[in-house]
């Protein structure tokens, strides 16, 4: 590891979040300042479905067996690694307490990382970070949705559309899952437990942006009809 340390902490409510950075000694070049930042947003975002989850964020955690409302701690710390060797991507740990993640710049200089981690739909770092620290707060669940839902909120607010390609095509994979759900709703037929969740998850996303979302969908060739149906069938679940 280089000789160089950062060090954050986010309270939020009675959740409490430490954490550190460090770096590989092999690490490429990029803008350690603007990693620094999405990492302590990435965090915020974490805190944010942990401490005041919405509805839809309720349901995809209690599907998920997350303990969001019976946490294990409610004091967690982050230890995160940034490295640009592929070996670690997307790669972390976590027990009860905390979690460790490395973490691929986005602001790599190296264009063959930057556009791995820009557009892979295998995973995210800011996803990895929240599946451990869901570890942290006492989830045995190893494939799980509800670690995506910080990932899409950190993409939606700090990147410009188009630019976080795999994490767009992912949210147009729930989106045809929760299509299929509302048009199987209607027809008075049972849906199948990933269809389920499929809209939790879309309409998760709607209550925090909903103007992005559309603006997702939109690109992805999904018609304004369809979208309003589904969206129109998240408010339904609220009433």
């Amino acid at each position: 590891m280089r000789d160089w340390e950062a060090k954050f902490k986010i309270q939020k409510d009675n959740w409490t979040f430490t954490g550190a950075i460090v770096e590989q000694d092999d690490i490429g070049d990029y803008n350690r300042a603007k990693e620094i930042e999405l990492v302590e947003k990435c965090h915020k975002w974490i805190s944010e479905v942990f401490s005041k989850p919405n509805r839809f964020e309720k349901i995809i955690a209690k599907m998920e067996n997350i303990p969001i409302t019976d946490p294990a701690t409610k004091k967690l710390h982050s230890f995160v690694v940034f490295t640009t060797n592929d070996h670690y991507f997307c790669v972390g740990s976590g027990g009860i307490g905390g979690g460790k993640t490395f973490w691929t710049p986005y602001t790599a200089k190296d264009e063959k990382v930057r556009d791995k981690i820009l557009t892979t739909d295998i995973c995210d770092n800011c996803q990895t970070m929240a599946h451990e620290l869901q570890h942290g707060i006492g989830s045995h669940t190893e494939f799980d949705d509800f670690s995506f839902l910080p990932a899409v909120y950190l993409t939606f607010e700090n990147f410009k559309l188009g630019e976080r390609k795999g994490i767009e095509k992912e949210v147009g994979y729930r989106f045809l899952d929760a299509k299929r759900a509302v048009e199987k709703k209607q027809a008075g037929k049972r849906l199948k437990h990933f269809e389920k969740k499929g809209l939790a998850f879309v309409c998760a996303i709607n209550e925090r942006f909903p103007k992005k979302l559309r603006e997702v969908l939109r690109e992805r060739e999904y018609k304004d009809s369809d979208i309003e149906k589904v969206l129109d069938y998240c408010n339904i679940l609220l009433r």
